[in-house]
């Protein structure tokens, strides 16, 4: 689950987001929940992330991406974060699988996959937003890599994670 705060002044939003995860079909499930308080800044759109099919006997990662849209009704500017998740690791996420393996994975901020992105402290991403009177809003992308040759048997794999965005 991937749950989204909005952070302004003490105020906050969530939002639920799956990870499910197969070694056969990898898909990264995300559905919105319901804000609960503040409407100026909020998720408005979340994608899913689509891998390929795992193969743990083929070089290379396996990577997908997908996105979120925040939206602010009101001049606002912040950054968006992600959690490290169970790891407690942003170089290193996990997620669990329903048969006990445990499969590697990481999110990204760049193309190019080389800065995880984290809470922008210790050498992680976090993106910033700013939006002048009236408001706006920004499509923000996250990409995924799962490292090859993980010996892992084929299950689903969950993972809990948070979006905040401070404004």
């Amino acid at each position: 689950m991937l749950k989204t705060i909005l952070n302004h002044e003490g105020s906050s939003s969530p939002y639920s987001v799956w990870f499910v995860v197969s070694v056969s079909v990898l898909v990264l499930l995300l559905s919105t929940g319901t804000c609960t308080s503040s409407e100026d800044c909020r998720i408005i759109f979340v994608s899913g992330i689509t891998f390929p099919r795992y193969d743990p006997l083929l070089p290379g990662p396996v990577t997908g991406n997908g996105s979120f849209i925040v939206k602010c009704l009101v001049s606002a500017h912040g950054e968006v974060s992600l959690s490290a998740g169970s790891s407690g690791d942003f170089g290193q996420r996990s997620m669990k699988g329903d048969g006990g393996d445990i499969l590697l994975y990481n999110l990204y901020g760049d193309t190019s996959r080389t800065t995880p992105w984290g809470d922008g402290k210790q050498d992680t991403y976090a993106a910033s937003f700013a939006f002048g009177e009236g408001g706006g809003s920004k499509q923000f992308f996250v990409y995924g890599s799962i490292p090859e040759k993980q010996n892992v048997g084929s299950q689903s794999f969950a993972e809990e994670l948070t979006i905040t965005v401070d404004w």
